[in-house]
């Protein structure tokens, strides 16, 4: 998470996170923030569920506060 990375064994990210932050605050983005999450319930034992999404909604509100400021 956040789901992208290269197939290296170092396993780096493969989006600028911070590039991707900056531009949409550059044209001052008030949109839908949406990323896809789809096998997140069933890449997870049933019991990590809740904890899985949870998580998720962490990082969209992290992005959520560096993109609109809130």
């Amino acid at each position: 998470i956040p789901f992208t990375f290269t197939r290296t064994r170092e396993n780096a990210s493969s989006t600028d996170w911070e590039g991707f932050v900056r531009g949409l605050q550059n044209i001052d983005y008030q949109g839908v923030l949406s990323f896809e999450t789809a096998p997140v319930l069933t890449a997870f034992p049933d019991e990590m569920k809740a904890d899985a999404l949870k998580f998720i909604h962490k990082i969209g509100q992290y992005f959520a506060k560096r993109v609109y400021g809130a």
